[in-house]
């Protein structure tokens, strides 16, 4: 009996650090915390793995001019009179977490509202965002998934070979 109740507890144990360690889900919108007043926290993934950084840098700019710029923990704030976060014209996005570095032109200037964002790169074979025929030649996928809490969300992504959004196949290269 003892010997079944320790296989029966390391059996428990490998299987929640299996799940633990597992691909990185994305959140279920809807039930996603509130990140508070004029906030967007902001987390990372390579792949299906979560990569952390104590500190990510981000640059937003629109027509030139800096929007949002620092090291920031987890998130940043908004500027409180929304001078800032109109939600007119595209905005630039620089965002780097550790080694990792991401660039996003032509962001719909409602991703600066509070919320999350899920920045990544993803690989064949990709999470279920990505999956289906009008990805299936990408080699990656670089995405900002933007999720507000008080408006419909949206994917921003640019894959390699770099090809329009708007094509019914996303990658058309080799």
């Amino acid at each position: 009996m003892k010997n079944f109740v320790k296989a029966t507890l390391i059996t428990t144990c490998v299987l929640l650090a299996a799940i633990s360690s597992s691909a990185q889900q994305m959140p279920v919108f809807g039930s996603t915390p509130d990140p508070g007043a004029d906030r967007v926290e902001v987390r990372f993934a390579i792949g299906t793995h979560p990569v952390t950084c104590r500190r990510f840098f981000l640059e937003v700019r629109r027509e030139g001019k800096v929007l949002v710029e620092g090291d920031f923990s987890s998130g940043f704030k908004l500027s409180a009179d929304g001078s800032k976060t109109s939600s007119s014209g595209q905005l630039d996005v620089r965002i780097g977490c550790g080694k990792y570095r991401w660039h996003f032109s032509e962001v719909p200037s409602r991703a600066l509202s509070q919320g999350w964002w899920w920045v990544g790169t993803d690989h064949p074979p990709f999470q279920s965002e990505f999956e289906g025929p009008k990805f299936a030649r990408c080699h990656d996928i670089r995405y900002m998934i933007v999720h507000p809490t008080n408006q419909e969300g949206f994917d921003y992504f640019q894959t390699t070979p770099n090809t329009l959004q708007d094509s019914p196949i996303a990658c058309t290269g080799r």
